[in-house]
This record gives C-alpha cells, structure tokens and sequence, in this order.
C-alpha cells in the first residue's frame, strides 16, 4: 500500500472512529450541563475512554469533537438540555441520583478524618470541599474530626491566620474535636526522621537542588545516597549546614521524577514565627502529614486528584515504618473560574488597597461571601450535591446562589430602591393616597410595606433618560403614566386589559418622603450604587438579607439615622 493511500485510509479511518463517539460526547456533555450547569471537558474525555478503552488511540480527534460540542452547548439552557436528552431516551433520572448517598470506602466503625489548613491566610472557596467533606462524613458515621494547622513552612507563615482560620471555621458552623499545631511536634518529626537515616532509609543531601534535579531527570542518584548511616546522622546532627541541605528519603526504581527521592526535611536557619524549632530543620508535607495522620489515628483521607503523587509518597513512608494506611480518596478538582484564591496575591492587593479587607466583597474567602450574605448551609448543599468521582467539576456559581436562595428567599423583606433619583411630578393625579404591598410577595404572612402614592415621585435617573415622548409606563404596583412633551401625565391606576398592562415598562419608585432612607450597596465589582430606599427599611437590623427589587439580594452591614450601608450578594 502505497503511503498515500495509507494515510487517506488511516484519515477515514479516524473519521469513523471519531463519528462513532460522536453520540456519547453529545450525551456526556448534556448529562453535565443539567447535573452541574457546566461542563469540564477532561470530564467528558474521561467518560469516553472509559467507555471506549480504544479511543485512547484518537485523542488529540476526539478532543477537537469534545471543543466542537461544548462551544454548540454554551448557550443551551438547562432545561433544553435535560429535553433533549428525554427525546434521546437517555436515562437522566438515574444519572442524577446514581451518586445520591455520599458514603466513604472501608471500615467506618470508628471513623477519624482531619481538615488541614495552612496558615497562610484566610479560608477560602477553594478550601471549603475539603471541610465540608470531612466534617460531613465524621458527622453522619459519629466519628472524629481533627483540625491540623500545618505550619511547618515558616516562610509561608501569615501570623494574623492563625485566628483568622478559627475564626471562619466557627463562621461556617464546622465543629472539631481536636486542634492540633504541627509547629508544636517539632521533636516528633526529628526524631522519627532519624530513625530513617539511622535504618539506612533516607541519607542528608547537600547537592545544589538543579543539580540534584538534573540527575533525577536522568533517573541517575546523586553521590549523597552512598554515605554511610553514621556520616549521615553526623551531618543531620551539624547546626552549621548551608541552607538547601535536605534529607532524602531513598525510593525504589520509579518513572515518575517527582516521586523520586523525594525530600522528607529541609534545613532552614529560619526562626519560626509562631513556634521555635530547636533543630533547624523543618519537615516536608509528605513526611509531617503522614507522621500526624498516623499518629492521631486518621483513618480516612480526602482529598483532590492533584495530590495523586503526593499520596504515592505518603504510602512510600507509610510502609518504611511499617505502619497501616489509611483509606485515601481521590476526588477530582472543583475548577473555579476567573476567582483569586492565591493567598499571598491577595495579602498583596490588600496592602496595595485593591481591596478593603479579606472580607471585600469582590473576594471568594468565606468571610467576604458570609458579609454578602451568602449563608454557610448554602455553600455545604451546593458542595454536597457535587459526586466524589475522579472527574473535575467547573464551578456553577448559580448552582450556589439558587442553594442560597432556597434559604434566604422566604425569610427576606422585598424593597423598593431608587438609584441616582430623579424627582418627577405626575399631573392631574386622582389615585389613592397610600398602597400597601406584602413585605415578601411569596410569603402571604409577612407584613405589609405602606408607600404613599401622589404626584411627586421619585424614579431612577436610568429610566428617566430612557422614557421616550409618548411613552406609557407602569409606576410598580401603583398606577400608569404616560409622557407626553416632558411632562408626566397621570394616565389611570390600571389599564382595561391585563394583557395590555403586563406589556408596560414596569419602573421601580419611591414618594418624595422624609422618611425615605440613603443607601448605598456595595457591589462585587468595587463599584457602589448610591439612591433612595423605601420607609418601610425603617424595620431592618444588622445581618438582615434583603432584596432589592431589580437590584439582587443584600446583607444590611450598618444602619445609621438615615442611611443604609448593604452589601451585594448576587
């Protein structure tokens, strides 16, 4: 076979193989967007391999299909595609429920899980799976939930964390039974690193790192490894090493360069700042996280795909010390878009005031989405509604603020807010003095918001520049007005026909009162938006969620003799 007709045949070739995944990247993409309101495409390439093992062989055709499908997908609702799917005859119900009951893998008896954070700043968004995960699992089998500050890296050490973690923790309604500090095991993890070296399982490495690097790349070991035990133990014992000296745990034959003798302590002539360390070396993740995992029992771990070789490492120490391991569940990541959760980024723009605090309302912290009202049980459903699968989820914010809402909805008082007012009189007005509208139209208990009703008005300078000669517009839930050469005419309180009335331009507004109040709502963009909110804002307090009509929901954050400080939720 001539290599042109070879390669024409190996095209089509690939072109039917492709067509014939064609319908299950359809079906996966749809099945994500109406389980998760967004589609990962890693997540679907998963699928498909593992229902096509031999796809594996058209990757590079069959993600090109995948970009095809999901940019066709992006402006399906939902509903459409939960449609389509029903046409299809695709099992949607099951696949919505499949994962329904969140259960942990093994012995669950006498379940001990922990939540580890670093100090290094505030909890975030990003943090959250983790907690709510494991204090979920230790609540249902009526385990043990730890909480571990690791600390063991005194560069990355932000002092003022220390509360601010406990703090959110509290905020988030999570309960630990223990808090430990690995900055108060110091002892511990030198000692046990001795006990390696001294058994001939890791030796002191002195080589520059890129050197070391270079080596490891070449799958060579560098000269350090043939030390003897005791010229290692006199070098792990010397105070006077230069900064970069390790101590290297010896693996066995690997492909994977980054599980390759893999550091277990570094040493750092570094005061730590919270807790001193009379020894100077400070232990790495892997090795500090397995000693305390072992040590307080733990039983289960949770925790992201991307800590695949660092579990690997994990069972490489397990083993030297002969210890049992622990269940260890990997789950794929929850990506978040266009949200900063880099902590020090963050410490950064707020010492350069790009933000107010880490409580800004532009920020994803826990904190900053407690300020905008979102409520710690909202962010736990959404969370928990997620599957523990392999696969990574693109966040849905939605998803999260329809979670919020199921709360807060029929709890919140409904407002009238008027941005950047323009005052405007309504001639020949006959209606009624007053009306009176329920404080939350869903709740026919709540109760009721008076606004007096008259010729003078206030409506939001937007509208006011919009309204065109002639036009007719509906005052919401007062009366209609027509204007005609720039004067505002009462037009009557309802137009013959419902139909006709629905069709108006519905503009939101308020009376000329005294008893209006200022408000100002801080928005997640850092801007502001400034303009007058109804009387009835006179019943609120602090921490109250309230909607502002056309505006979204708030959280009132201060309440002054006339004026109303709120901070956007969404």
């Amino acid at each position: 076979m001539s290599n042109q007709i070879y390669t024409k045949y190996k095209k089509m070739s690939q072109e039917r193989s492709v067509s014939i995944y064609n319908n299950k990247i359809k079906d996966e993409i749809l099945r994500a967007k109406v389980k998760y309101g967004s589609v990962d495409l890693n997540s679907v390439l998963n699928k498909i391999i593992g229902a096509f093992p031999e796809a594996k062989n058209s990757i590079k055709e069959i993600v090109d299909e995948i970009k095809k499908e999901l940019k066709n997908s992006e402006k399906m609702s939902i509903e459409d595609a939960e449609k389509i799917l029903n046409k299809k005859g695709v099992e949607l119900t099951k696949a919505k429920e499949e994962n329904k009951e969140l259960k942990l893998e093994g012995d669950t008896s006498k379940v001990i899980m922990r939540i580890a954070p670093n100090p290094s700043g505030p909890l975030h968004f990003g943090h959250a799976r983790m907690i709510v995960l494991n204090d979920f699992f230790t609540k249902k089998y009526k385990g043990k939930l730890i909480c571990r500050i690791e600390d063991t890296d005194p560069e990355r050490v932000y002092m003022p964390a220390y509360n601010l973690i406990l703090e959110d923790l509290k905020e988030f309604c999570v309960e630990y039974d223990v808090l430990i500090y690995q900055s108060d095991r110091w002892e511990i993890y030198y000692n046990l690193c001795k006990q390696l070296i001294s058994e001939g399982k890791a030796y002191v490495c002195t080589c520059l790192s890129e050197d070391f690097s270079k080596l490891k790349h070449k799958n060579k070991y560098c000269a350090c490894r043939q030390r003897k035990i005791e010229e290692n133990l006199k070098l792990f014992d010397n105070t006077k090493l230069k900064r970069g000296a390790v101590v290297r745990f010896k693996t066995p034959e690997t492909n994977n360069p980054a599980l390759r003798e893999f550091s277990i302590m570094r040493f750092k002539k570094i005061e730590h700042p919270y807790k001193k360390n009379p020894y100077n070396w400070y232990p790495m993740m892997n090795f500090s996280v397995t000693i305390d995992d072992h040590l307080t029992g733990v039983t289960h771990i949770l925790r992201g795909m991307d800590h695949l070789t660092n579990t690997e490492a994990q069972k490489l120490i397990y083993d030297s010390f002969g210890w049992e391991k622990p269940v260890f569940n990997l789950y794929g990541l929850l990506k978040l878009k266009g949200v900063e959760l880099s902590k020090s980024k963050i410490i950064k723009d707020i010492k350069e005031r790009k933000y107010s605090g880490f409580d800004d309302p532009q920020l994803w912290t826990l904190r900053a989405l407690f300020r905008r009202g979102i409520f710690p049980y909202a962010i736990k459903n959404y969370l928990l509604s997620l599957e523990i699968t392999k696969n990574n989820i693109v966040f849905d914010k939605m998803a999260l603020y329809k979670e919020n809402t199921k709360i807060i909805e029929p709890i919140c008082t409904h407002l009238f807010f008027v941005e950047n007012p323009v005052l405007i009189e309504v001639e020949t007005y006959s209606g009624p003095e007053k009306i009176e509208i329920l404080a939350n139209p869903k709740n026919k208990n709540s109760r009721l918001r008076s606004l007096e009703i008259g010729s003078s008005v206030f409506i939001a300078k937007k509208d006011f520049d919009e309204l065109k000669d002639g036009d007719v517009f509906r005052l919401k839930d007062g009366f209609n007005v027509r204007k005609n050469n720039n004067k505002f005419i009462f037009e009557n309180m309802h137009l013959p026909y419902l139909k006709d009335e629905i069709k108006l331009k519905k503009i939101h507004w308020l009376p000329k009162s005294k008893e209006n109040f200022h408000c100002q709502i801080l928005m997640t963009n850092r801007t502001i938006k400034k303009g007058l909110v109804e009387p009835f804002a006179s019943n609120l307090k602090v921490s109250d969620i309230v909607q502002f009509e056309r505006v979204g929901y708030a959280r009132i954050e201060k309440i002054e003799k006339d004026n109303i400080i709120a901070v956007f939720a969404y």
